[in-house]
């Protein structure tokens, strides 16, 4: 049996608070944080793929998602790659650099469509204001994970968002 955990790394882009590469494009000097150190980020993980639990980290951030899938690289070459299906939550936005490692690390992607319209038209989406015209390219990098070969998985995000998956379908 398998056990898992999910730990929050950053926040939110409409709050400024996911952790980015570069500032905000809306917003200069504001990069977002990090809600623990990267040292108990590595840790922490570590400590669980030796345990066997499956780790579950929320990242809606490029720096968040890079950070973390060194976190999962690292622990699985300390403590050996077991089967374990450790994921990324969310993934608002990534690096290019990133969407390779995501498969190549046998992470799962697990993000949520319908987070991609919080507006009628995905134009007025506010995210594209933070994220800015070049870096918006990879919101919602979907369909380019999966062409990567990553192992993608879809959910609602209840109870944060509705339960319904037909938005996400959608």
């Amino acid at each position: 049996h398998y056990f898992g955990l999910k730990q929050f790394i950053d926040g939110v882009a409409i709050s400024y608070t996911s952790y980015l590469k570069r500032d905000y494009a809306d917003k200069k000097g504001v990069r977002g944080s990090m809600l623990v150190t990267e040292k108990q980020l590595n840790e922490a993980v570590l400590k669980a793929q030796q345990e066997n639990i499956q780790v579950h980290l929320h990242v809606t951030g490029d720096e968040a998602v890079s950070l973390s899938l060194g976190a999962y690289e690292n622990a699985r070459d300390a403590a050996g790659n077991k089967d374990l299906r450790h994921s990324l939550e969310h993934i608002d936005i990534i690096d290019p650099a990133d969407i390779k490692r995501i498969q190549a690390s046998n992470t799962v992607a697990s993000m949520q469509p319908e987070h991609m319209a919080p507006t009628h038209d995905f134009k007025d989406n506010p995210y594209l204001e933070r994220f800015g015209e070049n870096r918006s390219k990879y919101a919602w990098a979907i369909n380019s994970i999966m062409q990567s070969g990553a192992t993608v998985a879809f959910g609602t995000d209840y109870p944060v968002a509705v339960l319904n998956p037909m938005q996400g379908i959608y």
